[in-house]
């Protein structure tokens, strides 16, 4: 029997209601209306032929929970998976995973945003570098300090040519007495040393909009919940 709309009705399990999919040792709640977006899924339920367990009332799907609960989380809320660590990047291999376990489910939105491999334009890397004068200072904790470089080096100071302490290094601070009392007109300079530290800093930008976690707040006309069960006590 199809729906008015055509989109055909999950049978034997009421779109209003929720279906339990039970994934290797771990057990998935959700509406049947969720995994319309799978043809795989929507077909074996749609058939008839997927019948759920005697024992527990769940219909067994031979998948890897941890990559199907990505799949599941993208049915539900239309969230991209990202798989990224600051240190090592992105997880090339788990995207792999979940492309297949797409491509088998025929989840083809899921499948072709893998394939192009989107979740490149989801993260993006700021790097720069900060200078301290002082060995004095600390770590705010809101970026990343990846290299702290410190050092003593000898610079050219300016000296003020009549000897005024807060001119030195300061040579706009000396006015037209200073300058009469420059030797030959010229600027007068002396070796200092001063200690530097350069801080490198990078910062992740993740583009949330992009990847759907800004869309939360509006869920796809479901609502679903994970259960953790022993396969061994069935």
């Amino acid at each position: 029997m199809a729906d008015a709309d055509g989109e055909g009705a999950l049978l034997p399990v009421p779109r209003n209601e929720t279906i339990t999919l039970q994934v290797g040792n771990r057990q998935f709640t959700t509406y049947a209306f969720t995994l319309k977006e799978s043809g795989y899924l929507k077909t074996a339920i749609t058939s008839g032929k997927w019948s759920p367990s005697r024992i527990n009332g769940a219909f067994f799907l031979d998948a890897d929970p941890e990559i199907f609960s990505h799949i599941l989380q993208y049915l539900q809320r239309n969230i991209m998976p990202l798989f990224y660590d600051n240190i090592k990047g992105h997880d090339h291999a788990l995207y792999s995973r979940v492309l297949q376990e797409a491509r088998y489910l025929d989840i083809p939105g899921l499948a072709k945003w893998l394939e192009e491999k989107q979740y490149l334009k989801l993260v993006r890397v700021r790097t720069w570098t900060e200078e301290k004068k002082t060995t004095d200072w600390t770590d705010d904790g809101a970026d990343e300090i990846v290299k702290v470089q410190s050092k003593w080096e000898v610079r050219k100071a300016f000296v003020c040519p009549r000897g005024i302490s807060p001119h030195n290094g300061h040579p706009n601070a000396c006015g037209r007495q200073c300058h009469n009392a420059r030797v030959n007109g010229a600027n007068m300079f002396e070796d200092r040393c001063t200690f530097r530290t350069v801080l490198v800093k990078r910062k992740v930008i993740v583009d949330a909009q992009a990847c759907g976690m800004e869309e939360l707040a509006e869920p796809k006309d479901v609502v679903a919940e994970e259960q953790l069960v022993d396969a061994h006590e069935e």
